[in-house]
């Protein structure tokens, strides 16, 4: 496969996306050339298709969107460099990571019924087609307009950089609320930069969650809990996990006066490393209670705070003003 080079182009893709989020502002800087080599595939259904492979991604699309196949690579790499920056690979891993986007909701659902039986159930259950096999570090989709597309990939594709380069899984609300970070973006030059408070599909999910009786997740319930508990469920329970993990990790970073920011620096710090499984164990050894609490729980009391009661007033404070 040669290799080509590949210059990002002012195509009006802005307009089109329109689905407008800092995580940091080094993710607006970074190489507007990347490295492509691309062949002709066909897909496991026989579907015509193209393979393109970049430093870190073997992106496999049999979509025919061909502006959504052009920017694809630099988007992916762009996502990449976020990811890293965010944590530190804790395991270095030549291999590339493959993501499949195929055309039609049928193929995407024929595809992960052969390749991944044993999850099909629940990744069937997905309305918007998108997941990570954490195994294989694999992510598959299909084409839902390109907006929502590169979206979803933006969010599998954190999931995917944790399985391939850490060592070890981090907490269920950390994993997912930092991986909704990416969902919201603007391109600018072609080139993405990733706009988390602007992530408009999580903020209209968290007012109705805000705004029903009961459908706002308690925070210890949250931390405990894990997206396949949420993705089995219907309406506006599994919408509202989502929404929260995102604006915990947003609440985390900038709310209460960036209290808990520092925190929340350790725990990305350690994020990947056997120091994770160790500060479970102290926590555990040192508080007699802690045997009914899960772990995502504890580590957010290790790191962040033990005063539960206190940053969930601030959290929802925050919640609200976000949204309102």
């Amino acid at each position: 496969m040669p290799f080509l080079t590949l210059h990002p182009r002012k195509v009006g893709l802005l307009a089109v996306l329109g689905l407008p989020l800092i995580w940091g502002c080094s993710h607006s800087a970074g190489r507007t050339v990347i490295e492509l080599s691309q062949n002709e595939w066909i897909s496991p259904s026989g579907n015509p298709g193209i393979q393109m492979v970049t430093e870190h991604y073997d992106l496999r699309v049999t979509s025919s969107d061909l502006l959504l196949r052009q920017h694809l690579p630099l988007f992916m790499e762009t996502a990449f460099e976020g990811y890293s920056s965010t944590i530190q690979p804790s395991r270095q891993n030549a291999d590339r990571m493959i993501v499949y986007l195929f055309g039609t909701r049928n193929e995407w659902a024929a595809f992960t019924k052969v390749a991944f039986p044993a999850q099909a159930e629940v990744y069937l259950h997905l309305q918007a087609g998108g997941y990570t096999d954490q195994p294989s570090a694999t992510a598959v989709t299909h084409d839902l307009g390109r907006d929502r597309c590169l979206s979803l990939l933006a969010h599998e594709g954190f999931h995917q950089y944790v399985a391939r380069h850490l060592d070890r899984p981090l907490p269920a609300w950390l994993n997912e609320g930092l991986a909704c970070q990416w969902e919201a973006f603007k391109l600018v030059g072609g080139r993405p930069v990733f706009t988390p408070k602007q992530n408009y599909l999580r903020r209209n999910s968290l007012r109705t969650a805000l705004s029903g009786t009961d459908a706002f997740i308690p925070l210890s319930e949250l931390l405990g809990m894990h997206a396949g508990e949420a993705v089995v469920q219907t309406g506006q329970v599994v919408r509202s996990y989502y929404a929260q993990a995102w604006v915990l990790v947003l609440f985390l970073q900038h709310g209460a006066d960036n209290k808990y920011a520092k925190g929340l620096k350790s725990l990305l710090a350690d994020a990947g490393t056997d120091r994770l499984d160790a500060a479970i164990g102290a926590y555990r050894a040192a508080t007699p209670t802690a045997a009914s609490l899960s772990n995502g729980e504890v580590l957010f009391r290790h790191y962040i705070t033990d005063d539960l009661e206190t940053c969930e007033n601030e959290y929802s404070q925050f919640a609200r003003q976000l949204v309102y």
